[in-house]
């Protein structure tokens, strides 16, 4: 069980490589939510100075239009 957990985890890391900067625990939590903003609390370790994203409003609120840098 540990290791098809292992090869699909790895599977996705493949498909998106900034992946690998996060642990198992927290790529699971993104992977398992149905909401896209759950992503923003790991931003940080993904994306070098990236702290969040802007999400659209109304029909296309699960559509990332653009990246707050941390530094403002």
């Amino acid at each position: 069980c540990q290791k098809s957990l292992n090869d699909y985890l790895d599977a996705k890391r493949n498909a998106f490589p900034r992946f690998f900067f996060i642990s198992d625990d927290e790529l699971l939590s993104i992977l398992g939510s149905h909401e896209c903003t759950c992503v923003q609390e790991h931003m940080i370790k993904m994306f070098d100075n990236i702290s969040k994203l802007r999400f659209g409003t109304g029909s296309s609120s699960n559509i990332a239009n653009g990246m707050i840098s941390s530094e403002g």
